[in-house]
């Protein structure tokens, strides 16, 4: 697609800091997402039901090196509000963004990952980019 569009170049994804999960996620979740990983989950019983992964039929497992997806899809969907937002991008694709559905304090959807490129178009005023609404 990106070909196409006359673009290239692929960067691979910095990491987000917690303190920028927590801008948009609870400081309690994003703890957890830091600690759970499949080996000890069972360890965690009631935790993984208040944040969203556990019971029957979750679609939101937990699964070995978690927190560094998180942080490295949340850390390109960021990359990619920031480029935007400067001017320095007219495009930014974050493949990865889309794979979760994730509440301030639970996970929702497919994966439990934090992502805050809505939340940083929010904050610099934008509400649509490029074909990529934000309901904020």
């Amino acid at each position: 697609m990106t070909r196409a569009w006359g673009r290239r170049g692929r960067q691979t994804p910095r990491k987000a800091a917690p303190i920028e999960l927590t801008q948009f996620h609870d400081h309690d979740y994003i703890r957890f997402l830091e600690r759970v990983a499949p080996d000890h989950a069972e360890d965690l019983g009631q935790q993984l039901l208040q944040f969203g992964m556990g019971g029957m039929g979750t679609d939101c497992p937990a699964f070995e090196g978690l927190f560094d997806f998180c942080q490295r899809y949340a850390g390109a969907s960021i990359e990619g509000a920031v480029k935007l937002n400067h001017g320095l991008a007219d495009i930014a694709i974050n493949w990865a963004g889309g794979l979760h559905h994730a509440k301030k304090t639970e996970a929702s959807g497919a994966h439990p990952a934090p992502a805050a490129l809505c939340s940083s178009l929010s904050r610099a005023g934008r509400r649509r980019t490029r074909g990529a609404a934000c309901a904020v």
